[in-house]
Order: C-alpha cells, then structure tokens, then sequence
C-alpha cells in the first residue's frame, strides 16, 4: 500500500448446500458474511489494517459471528525483478459474545486469534497484458482449547483488458490437532474496474483516477464438497 493512500474491500456472500438454496433464505445449512477489510499506508513499507466480519443463519437466530481484527504489515525486502517479500502480524476477536449472552454459543470455534504470515508477491508485463502471483504461509494460534492452524495461501491474477482482472485465490487450513476440520477452499473470480469513460472531446483528468472495482466470484471447499459453496460480491476502492 503506498504511503498516505487508504483502501476499502466490502464483501457480502452467500453460503449454500446446493445451487438452489443460495435464493432460498430459509433453507437449513445457508448462511449470509459480510466483511469489510481497511487498509492504510503508513509509509511506503508499512500498512496498517482493520477487518470486520459477520456471519448469521436466517434459520438459526443463535447463529451469528461477528469477529474483529486488526494487522500491520511490513515489506522486508525487494527484489531486483520488483518481487516483493513482507511479514504481517495480526490479531482478532469474538465480538458478538460483546452483544447478548448466548449470541455466540452455537459457534465454538469463533474465539481469540492471532497470527503471523509470511508473503512473498511477483508481478510480470507482457506486451499485451500483466499478470501476478502472490503466496503466503501463515501461522494461527487460536484461544480456549482450539486447534491452532496452519494456513497457506496463494492468489493468482491475469489482466487481459485495462478494466477486466481475472482471479484465482487458494487457501489450504491444516489444523495441527485432532478436533480442527481441514479445508481446501478454490475461489476463481473476475473484477470488473469502472474506469471513468471520455468522450471524443472529453480533456484527460490531470488528478489520479480512483475508479471503483467489482468482484464477482464463488469459494468452494474441495476438502468438504458436500458443505457447499458460497457466492460473492465484493466492492473495492481506493483513496
């Protein structure tokens, strides 16, 4: 994140057992998230973030997450080819225990986490396009008796037009414990950048351009097929 810019990613998904049941609200084993992940450039090597997320069954009015966190993230090193290696450390908590008593009870697993992640990031520019590749590995420890986690991560993108991103995000969970569910999670998307349009006669703006981004994608977890999948839209945009 560049030094005094801020960045904003609203997400809303909907989690279903069958392609049917992502229109049908009332349906046992679906369930609605949204997040909001916040970003801020301290300098140029130092970003600090906020995350928001909430998670509830229109079934099961117990049902409800809502978790809050934050992260600073540090760039260590660069690259001759502008390859990029930095560390992130970061911490979240069950905030909806801080709503109503009970409200957290059929989520168990929501508790205290922290965790330290290792990213290293590489973009390339071909003559018709530009594409990148980003991988991590990350260490949770996770409160009240959970299985602490490793987690892996890779995302993969490839622009073939100025407005259109194509995306593929993988996410490996391996519980180092026995009560832990391991997951595999496969997310392709596209994102579609709303770039200001200019007419024949239109004059080129002279400020940066900050035009607002929507992702379109899905998440299924390969290692638990018969969960489901979840459908999302995500808004991103900068400052």
């Amino acid at each position: 994140m560049p030094e005094d810019d801020a960045q904003l990613i609203i997400t809303n998904s909907r989690k279903a057992a069958s392609a049917e049941a992502v229109f049908q609200p009332d349906t046992e084993g679906t369930r609605s998230e949204i997040s909001v992940f916040a970003e801020y450039g301290v300098t140029a090597d130092t970003t600090l973030g906020l995350t928001i997320f909430a998670g509830y069954s229109a079934v099961d009015e117990d049902d409800i997450e809502l978790r809050v966190g934050g992260h600073v993230r540090h760039r260590f090193w660069t690259g001759e080819d502008g390859d990029v290696a930095s560390v992130e450390l970061g911490a979240s908590f069950p905030a909806e225990r801080w709503l109503g008593e009970g409200l957290g009870d059929n989520r168990p697993d929501s508790v205290s986490e922290v965790y330290l992640n290792l990213q290293y990031g590489r973009g390339w520019q071909f003559s018709w396009t530009d594409a990148f590749l980003s991988l991590g590995a990350e260490f949770r420890t996770r409160g009240e008796g959970q299985d602490d986690e490793l987690q892996f991560f890779g995302t993969g993108g490839l622009r073939p037009t100025d407005s259109l991103l194509v995306l593929f995000y993988t996410r490996w969970v391996r519980p180092l414990g026995p009560d832990g569910e391991e997951t595999f999670d496969l997310s392709p998307s596209i994102a579609w950048t709303l770039n200001p349009w200019l007419g024949a006669n239109d004059k080129k703006p002279e400020e940066e351009q900050r035009p607002t981004t929507l992702q379109f994608g899905i998440t299924w977890d390969a290692h638990n097929p018969d969960d489901g999948f979840s459908v999302n839209f995500g808004v991103w945009k900068r400052f």
